[in-house]
């Protein structure tokens, strides 16, 4: 089973794509030489798309729209786990998850704010997972190998896969399918993975196929979010965060509220049981670690929690999932310095919150770093990974 890498949504932090195409050398492409990636078609297998993006085109295989390949091979409710019964589609337009949406952006925007690395490519979606919340947010290996094989006869130049997971030997079903398509003449781009925290040996296929680009996360030279200003008894300090774990939930509140950072009901500060005391229209702060975003926001939730802070154990961000019907509030990461500030304030009395529109860049003292939740190698056979 695959599982989607992870994903920032666009509409909820301010783009960062300014620093990251000086960072890859992406500005110097689109300056110095004028390329924005014309006559080349893209593959993108994920999420699908939703391709009435303005920043995306807003249309589907008409004359002039960047979108003029690919199809749905699962429907909505679709898990390979949970509901392993796809129900195909012609339309991949995805408007439940944002995953797809992302990496195509990342790829080809061209609206007012974004610009992709090309943004003149044609464009194909291929969707080949369901909606969240339906199960593991897994996709099975026969989807995947449908979907790389269409896109292989819509001849497509370059298919991107932010996925991964599975067996991590290049002799995997899906590695071996990459690099006969990369014998093909395909260029061929998957995720690494992020199981990073587990340590080596944790790349996944089908980036492990020979020939296959595996791309790891790397850190951006800045972090550009909406603040937080924290007002402690002591001092003060406007802090950046995450993109929310779920795009419908915005890390916004209407007046100044509280942060608690209570301990849960099995003793621990990270909050992977229920809390005991109520902590209504309070926000609450807690460790990352041990469980699911989706267990900790449910459990801040039934306490009563009007938003959740989760302080990372480094110094960095990462973008958090706490999509699920059951959770209807907002929750966002922040860094570990943060997060130990709050705590330290919180040893002297009160701190509160204003969750602000204000957008913040500061210096990302890992940038230019591998991510620390993306994968490593090397690959069972000691091949290097990310390659």
């Amino acid at each position: 089973m695959r599982t989607r890498s992870v994903a920032i949504p666009s509409t909820n932090v301010a783009p960062n794509l300014e620093f990251a195409h000086q960072h890859t050398g992406v500005e110097r492409a689109h300056r110095e030489l004028g390329l924005d990636g014309t006559g080349i078609k893209v593959g993108v297998i994920d999420t699908g798309v939703d391709y009435m993006h303005p920043a995306l085109g807003g249309c589907w295989k008409t004359p002039g729209c960047p979108f003029q390949y690919g199809s749905d091979f699962v429907g909505n409710g679709y898990d390979s786990v949970a509901t392993p019964h796809p129900e195909p589609g012609p339309d991949p337009r995805d408007t439940c998850d944002g995953h797809g949406t992302h990496v195509t952006g990342i790829i080809a925007a061209k609206g007012p704010k974004v610009r992709g690395v090309a943004p003149g490519v044609t464009l194909g979606a291929y969707r080949i997972f369901g909606c969240p919340g339906n199960g593991t947010g897994q996709a099975a290996d026969d989807v995947i190998l449908k979907a790389m094989e269409a896109a292989h006869a819509d001849r497509m130049d370059v298919i991107n896969m932010s996925f991964g997971g599975g067996s991590g030997w290049s002799e995997d079903p899906l590695s071996v399918a990459a690099s006969r398509m990369v014998d093909d003449g395909i260029v061929m781009v998957a995720s690494t993975g992020n199981d990073g925290a587990n340590g080596l040996y944790t790349s996944g296929s089908p980036g492990l196929g020979v020939g296959v680009i595996n791309v790891a996360s790397f850190e951006n030279w800045k972090i550009t979010s909406l603040s937080i200003d924290i007002v402690g008894p002591n001092r003060n300090k406007s802090i950046v965060h995450s993109s929310p774990g779920n795009s419908k939930f915005r890390f916004f509140f209407d007046s100044p509220a509280a942060v608690v950072a209570p301990t849960d009901s099995a003793g621990s500060v990270e909050g992977c049981a229920p809390f005991e005391s109520d902590y209504t229209g309070k926000i609450i702060m807690v460790q990352r670690g041990n469980c699911t975003f989706v267990e900790k926001a449910e459990n801040a939730q039934g306490a009563g929690a009007a938003g959740v802070l989760v302080y990372n154990s480094a110094d960095e961000l990462m973008s958090p999932t706490s999509v699920s019907p059951n959770v209807t509030i907002p929750l966002v990461i922040i860094k570990g310095d943060d997060g130990r500030f709050i705590l330290d304030e919180l040893k002297s009395g009160a701190v509160v919150l204003t969750a602000t529109n204000n957008t913040v860049s500061e210096p990302n003292p890992a940038g230019g770093q591998i991510s620390q939740f993306s994968s490593w190698g090397p690959d069972p056979e000691l091949r290097l990974s990310p390659a």
